[in-house]
C-alpha cells in the first residue's frame, strides 16, 4: 500500500523500538509512542491520552488501527479491523483481565469507528449481531496467503521428516497452543487415530505455549503415544514452510476463528486439510478440505484416518486448491483496504 501510494504519508506509530524492516518506503514516518502498552490499563491509556496528543502533531485524515483499538476521546476518522469475536464467544479462555476490557471496549470500539473492516462474511455478521452495527458500516476484506509457502520436492520431505520425527510421516499443528485451538481434543484424537488403525504416524505441532494450562497439560500425559507427539515451539516462516509442506496433512480443528490462516498456507503447500465444521473455517476452506466436529473426538480421528488411508478423496480434494486460493491475495486485499481508509478520511 505505501509504494503504491507514494503520494500519501503514512505515519506508523509504535509502542516501543521498531525494525527498520517495518519502514517500507520514503513515505513512511515512524513515530514511538510511550508508554509500551502490554497490559490492559495500559492499552487504555495509550489509546486514550497518548495518542491525541500524537494526533494533534501529525495531523491525520483517518486513523487505521489493524488490530482493533481505537480512540474513543479523538475527532480524528478511524477504521478499525475486528478479526473476530472470540471472546465473546469463549471469554473462559482469555485471562480476566484481558476479558474485561475486550468485552467493556470492543462494543464501544465498533460505535466509534467510521467504517469496519473484518476478515469474513462469519465475522461480519457476528459484529452486526453481537454489536447491533449497520451491515453498510462493516467491510469484508479477506487475508492474503504469503507466496512463500510452497510445496517441497520429496528429498527435503524425507530431510525434514528425518530431522524432526525420526523418519516418520506426521501430522501438522501450527499456531497458538492455547485452549480456544482445541489442542486437547486434537491431541486426544490423534491417539484414538493411533489405536484405530497402528500406523507409525507422529503428531508435531508449532507454536507459542505461552497460554499452555493444566488442561493441555494433563490431556498431554494421560495419552497412550504422547511419546509420538513433539511440542516444537514457534517456528520460523522458513522453516514452517518446510514443516507443513512435509506433512500428511495440517490439523486445524479450533473451537473458533475469524478466518483461519494455516488452511491457506497449508493449501499452498499442497497437503491435505482438516479443520472444523464451524465459525469462518468452512467459509475459506470451501469444498477443498476435510471437515470435523472440533467436539467430537471421535469424527476427529476418523477424519484424520480418511487423510491418512484414502489418498484418492485427499488428492481429488487437493485439485480444488487453486480456485480456491485466487479469492485471497494481499494485493488486493490492501488495495481494497486503502479505498476504504480514502473514503473515510
Amino acid at each position: 500500500m505505501t509504494v503504491n501510494h507514494p503520494e500519501i504519508d503514512f505515519f506508523f506509530l509504535f509502542d516501543r523500538p521498531y525494525s527498520k524492516q517495518f519502514i517500507f518506503n520514503k513515505n513512511v514516518h515512524p513515530v514511538t509512542v510511550f508508554p509500551q502498552a502490554r497490559h490492559p490499563l495500559l492499552y487504555y491509556w495509550w489509546f486514550e491520552f497518548s495518542l491525541p496528543r500524537v494526533f494533534k502533531q501529525i495531523q491525520p485524515d483517518v486513523f487505521f488501527s489493524p488490530e482493533g483499538y481505537l480512540s474513543l476521546k479523538s475527532d480524528v476518522p478511524q477504521v478499525n479491523v475486528i478479526h473476530d469475536l472470540n471472546f465473546e464467544h469463549y471469554p473462559h479462555f482469555l485471562p480476566a483481565s484481558e476479558r474485561a476490557f475486550y468485552r467493556k471496549f470492543f462494543p464501544r470500539y465498533a460505535r466509534k469507528a467510521k467504517k469496519i473492516i473484518t476478515v469474513s462474511e462469519f465475522s461480519k455478521q457476528d459484529i452486526i449481531h453481537k454489536y447491533n452495527v449497520s451491515s453498510e458500516k462493516i467491510s469484508v476484506v479477506y487475508n492474503g496467503v504469503s507466496s512463500s509457502f510452497h510445496s517441497v520436492s520429496d528429498s527435503v520431505k524425507q530431510s525434514v521428516r528425518k530431522q524432526y520425527a525420526g523418519g516418520k510421516p506426521y501430522f501438522f499443528y501450527v499456531g497458538a497452543i492455547h485452549e480456544r485451538k482445541n489442542i486437547a481434543n486434537m491431541l486426544k484424537a490423534f491417539d484414538l487415530f493411533k489405536k484405530q488403525t497402528g500406523s507409525n504416524i507422529r503428531f508435531l505441532l508449532a507454536g507459542n505455549k505461552k497460554w499452555w494450562s493444566e488442561h493441555i497439560q494433563n490431556t498431554y500425559q494421560n495419552l497412550s503415544f504422547k511419546d509420538e507427539v513433539t511440542f516444537l515451539g514457534r517456528v520460523e516462516d522458513d522453516e514452517l514452510n518446510r514443516l507443513l509442506a512435509a506433512s500428511e496433512g495440517l490439523m486445524y480443528v479450533s473451537f473458533f476463528e475469524g478466518f483461519g490462516l494455516p488452511v491457506l498456507e497449508a493449501m499452498q503447500c499442497n497437503v491435505p486439510v482438516l479443520t472444523s465444521n464451524c465459525s469462518s473455517l468452512p467459509e475459506i476452506g470451501g469444498d477443498a478440505v476435510f471437515y470435523a466436529n472440533p467436539g467430537n473426538i471421535k469424527d476427529i480421528a476418523d477424519k484424520m484416518k480418511l487423510i491418512w488411508e484414502n489418498k484418492v478423496e485427499a488428492a481429488n480434494r487437493k485439485k480444488r486448491y487453486v480456485s480456491v486460493l485466487q479469492k485471497f491475495d494481499w494485493d488486493k486485499s490492501s488495495e481494497r483496504i486503502f479505498e476504504i481508509l480514502i473514503s473515510t478520511s
